[in-house]
């Protein structure tokens, strides 16, 4: 150890300034740094430098972080210096003689070359190359800022003013991270200093702009709590505190305290401050060939591997201050090797340490713990996706959805598009607890399902309840009200109506429906149940159950207006939370007669549903719980002549929805719905035959706009990038169906039905169902 010592005032103490000689040093060929001789050889196990972040999530060339190197200089010449970083950025950014700058700031005469950072004892060299090297740096996303210290003949830092200003000069430079690797302690420096001192305003400067300054514990294997006294204990009393920017880093060789370190000791501001790494380390060798390396020794090459850690994270989160960035790696740090290895004395946990034997003793001996950066660089917390213009950092429980309570869910025909939303989800930025980015896949959170209640199966089994059905029709002779009432064959009421006698003139009807039964009064039938088609209301054979009125109003003798409204729930059974989807039709038109047995009827309806998008559902990030509405035109011919009826009717129009907090910001869709179909009765009305042809709700065309997180900004807004993913089937879904009914008797009746669906909507594409079924029904 070499002591410097600078006298600063009559009565004051001296501030001692230790070159950690056991960390650098001269050298010349391919010597390695010296160390000292009482710390022997070591092996260890090494950090693992932490992956270089090439390019940013929005793809562009990723930043770097700026490194103070406060030290002897560098050796400008060596390989490890030479050209740019692994993104792009110039190794060394700027040099500046710090020792130059103090000597003319204080009118000092004789003062060196300020551009010269030559390194005359190789220990910058070395301390440089495990932050920034092009082979050996921890962080491939630092660069280097170069403050030479140094006196430039000796390579000695012999004042103490040399360092505070280099601390002035790397803000003056924008510098947020500061390596100093050297027994100084600019905590206790700033106590000992007068408030006047240029040294003292130097140190300040430092303090109020935030900067980090890590610095190695020293080699002589003593507290480090003892050396600086009770002066971290006044710095706390600061209106601004060093302390809380200030790293002190031990030397571990393997998983032990190297036998050099300086250790924590007693003070719990100096443990909740300290950390411990690797003290050994392969580094570069100044002034000699370019391509020399040697090994260095000492908590001089600890302190880097931090600095180097500090660089990643700030690289990676600029949005992080420094302050942040040092507090993440000290709460993250790895204290189970303590417990591990075969020191004793050294377990946390253990409170048997310090004078008093009453300190915990992995506190006392490696403060924090060892430095890991793979855990400092891990989520903290839940992931959350962003759906809101800031940053879900667990402050706003808006501004995002967790990951894990996240995902949508397509119908099986809309297959294409799930796989087209799933490639665009594919690359998303998440966020942690503390405001972090992480780019995740969130393609498998996008699904395409088959619905079973609208298979072919299980439409057959509800239709058959329904054939089975117990129903029941009464007329009030005094007040012409008729009321009807369906118990299907599983015991559910499947309808339940009162409304006046259709032949009074104003026809007005309150219901019930559901379980598959259509909505009451909406035309356009073949005059016999199908399995396939339930009328020309959309979504209402869905409906588990719903609530209605309708109304007709005669304008003149051969039209009337029309009007209905329902409104009913669907579980969602795409949904595994077993939510259910609000559904709700208006619908308001014009009956004309346009001939004796021939009615056209023309209106428009209107269909909302409050947690889908026609069969859509999804939930957290990817919520469509503000639903969806449906405007349509509808157009409806029937005919009757004779025991022959027909009908023909076709709606088109638009779905649209929009969702605020969800990565789906707009759906618009073209849809359509078309049946035609007829019947024939014979053997007196004993007989009767019919078929239908349709294709039930289905999109023709669309878009879902989409916007995914990319990146943040330092303020803490998201920034998005938007996609347009086409909405569409591959196949249109088409109904056939033939039904024959016979009475065979008063109370008998003989039902049959065969049908074929293709590319239903809620089924894989391409699928094809068959089936048939026969009803013998008897009423007791």
């Amino acid at each position: 150890m070499i002591p410097l010592r600078r006298a600063i005032g009559a009565g004051m103490a001296a501030v001692s300034l230790l070159l950690l000689t056991a960390c650098g040093g001269g050298g010349g060929g391919a010597t390695p740094p010296p160390g000292d001789s009482d710390t022997g050889s070591y092996t260890f196990t090494p950090v693992q430098p932490a992956a270089t972040i090439t390019e940013s999530n929005s793809g562009v060339s990723n930043p770097s972080e700026v490194v103070a190197l406060i030290d002897s200089g560098l050796d400008l010449n060596h390989d490890e210096f030479q050209g740019d970083n692994p993104v792009g950025k110039p190794i060394v950014t700027t040099t500046t003689d710090s020792a130059s700058n103090w000597c003319t700031n204080t009118g000092g005469s004789g003062c060196s070359d300020p551009n010269d950072v030559s390194d005359e004892s190789s220990h910058g060299t070395a301390v440089g190359s495990l932050i920034a090297g092009k082979t050996l740096a921890y962080s491939g996303n630092s660069q280097l800022a170069v403050y030479d210290v140094s006196d430039a003949a000796s390579g000695d830092i012999t004042t103490v003013g040399w360092i505070t200003q280099a601390m002035s000069d790397l803000v003056d430079n924008g510098n947020r991270v500061a390596n100093l690797s050297y027994t100084f302690d600019a905590v206790t420096a700033r106590q000992v200093y007068p408030t006047t001192s240029t040294e003292r305003q130097q140190i300040d400067k430092f303090v109020n702009s935030g900067a980090v300054l890590i610095s190695s514990a020293g080699n002589d294997a003593e507290s480090y709590s003892d050396k600086v006294g009770s002066t971290w204990n006044a710095d706390v009393n600061e209106a601004n505190t060093l302390v809380d920017q200030y790293l002190v880093v031990g030397a571990l060789d393997g998983d032990e305290l190297a036998s050099y370190s300086n250790f924590a000791g007693d003070n719990p501001l100096v443990q909740d401050r300290f950390l411990v790494t690797q003290g050994t380390h392969t580094v570069a060798i100044a002034n000699s060939a370019p391509d020399a390396y040697g090994t260095g020794t000492g908590t001089s090459f600890a302190a880097p591997i931090v600095s180097a850690a500090m660089a990643t994270i700030l690289s990676k989160w600029d949005h992080f201050t420094p302050v942040q960035a040092a507090q993440r790696l000290l709460d993250t740090t790895d204290r189970e090797f303590a417990n591990r290895n075969d020191a004793g004395g050294d377990d946390y946990g253990d409170t048997s340490c310090g004078a008093s034997d009453d300190i915990d003793c992995g506190l006392y001996t490696y403060g924090q713990g060892r430095l890991d950066i793979e855990a400092a660089l891990a989520p903290e917390g839940v992931l959350s996706v962003a759906t809101t213009a800031s940053v879900p950092d667990g402050s706003d429980p808006d501004a995002g959805s967790s990951i894990t309570t996240s995902g949508l869910l397509l119908p099986a025909g809309l297959g294409d598009t799930a796989d087209q939303i799933a490639a665009a989800a594919s690359r998303v930025e998440v966020f942690d607890e503390l405001g972090r980015n992480y780019t995740a896949d969130l393609s498998g959170m996008v699904q395409a399902a088959s619905d079973p209640t609208q298979g072919l199966g299980y439409r057959m089994s509800e239709f058959l309840a329904n054939g089975l059905a117990r129903r029941a029709t009464s007329r009030d002779e005094a007040t012409g009200a008729v009321q009807r009432v369906h118990i299907d064959g599983s015991g559910r009421l499947s309808l339940a109506a009162v409304g006046t006698d259709a032949g009074s003139g104003l026809n007005v009807e309150a219901y019930h429906f559901g379980h598959g039964t259509s909505a009451p009064g909406t035309g356009a039938s073949p005059g016999m149940a199908m399995v396939s088609y339930a009328g020309n209301t959309p979504m209402a054979n869905q409906i588990d159950s719903a609530n209605g009125m309708s109304v007709e109003l005669p304008l003149a003798p051969l039209l009337s207006l029309t009007s209905r409204y329902w409104q009913g729930e669907k579980r969602l059974s795409l949904d595994p939370t077993g939510a259910a989807n609000r559904i709700s039709n208006a619908a308001v038109g014009l009956r004309a007669e346009l001939a004796d047995g021939l009615d056209l009827t023309a209106g428009y309806a209107w269909l909302d549903e409050s947690a889908g998008f026609l069969g859509m559902s999804g939930m957290g990030g990817f919520s469509t719980h503000s639903g969806s509405a449906i405007g349509l035109m509808q157009l409806g011919l029937n005919a009757r002549l004779g025991p022959f009826s027909a009908f023909a009717s076709y709606q088109a129009g638009e779905a649209q929805a929009q969702f605020d907090r969800s990565l789906i910001t707009r759906l618009d869709a073209d849809v359509e719905q078309l049946a035609i179909g007829a019947s024939y009765g014979f053997d007196d009305g004993r007989k009767q035959i019919a078929f239908v042809a349709s294709q039930p709700m289905h999109l023709t065309s669309g878009a879902a706009d989409l916007k995914l997180a990319a990146d943040r900004s330092r303020d803490g807004d998201v920034i998005y990038r938007h996609e347009t993913v086409p909405l569409s089937a591959a196949d249109t879904p088409t109904n056939y169906e033939i039904g024959y009914r016979q009475r065979l008797g008063k109370k008998t009746l003989l039902g049959i039905n065969a049908i074929r669906m293709e590319n239903a909507p809620n089924q894989p594409a391409g699928n094809v169902d068959h089936g048939a079924m026969a009803i013998l029904g008897y009423q007791f």
